[in-house]
């Protein structure tokens, strides 16, 4: 993912590749028929390069990959947020369909307390994409046994829709 505009092309066609092996093999009723979700997982510290990202996303867009209700969103973690937000502005001020950002963060230790974008503040902490985004935290300790929420799968999700509907798809 810190390669140039080659390795994301290279990396659309491999996921096209093995789209196109699923559905020889018979598997195309397992595909949705209302379009793919598609996510680009960034793990934590992984650098992305706006070039590497904006081909992958144009390169699926321009083969029919990312049409109609399909969407392609990146998942990354919220240590991350200030490194990659810029390149995925860039990519979507240059027309690159991302969808959404899912960002999540993990806690250790004593810390089932309120988020940095909890309640109003649903803002992440670097700032404002231009992008959904899917705020999402786990703290161990707020699902320790006994706990109020020990049955939860996770203690924070929230939805915050895009600050500027620029024209973002072709």
């Amino acid at each position: 993912m810190s390669g140039g505009e080659h390795e994301g092309q290279v990396a659309a066609q491999c996921l096209e590749d093995s789209l196109a092996s699923l559905r020889a093999a018979g598997g195309a009723d397992l595909l949705p028929y209302n379009g793919l979700s598609i996510f680009l997982d960034v793990e934590r510290g992984t650098p992305v390069t706006s070039s590497y990202l904006g081909a992958l996303t144009n390169k699926l867009q321009n083969d029919g990959i990312l049409q109609g209700a399909s969407t392609f969103g990146v998942y990354i973690n919220a240590r991350d947020v200030s490194s990659l937000q810029p390149v995925i502005d860039t990519v979507i001020d240059n027309h690159g369909r991302i969808s959404s950002v899912w960002i999540a963060q993990y806690l250790k230790g004593p810390s089932c307390v309120p988020t940095p974008y909890a309640g109003g503040n649903t803002a992440p902490p670097a700032g404002l994409m231009n992008v959904a985004t899917e705020l999402w935290q786990y703290a161990a300790d707020c699902h320790a046994h006994g706990s109020p929420y020990e049955s939860f799968g996770f203690d924070l999700s929230d939805n915050r829709v895009l600050v500027r509907r620029a024209d973002r798809f072709r």
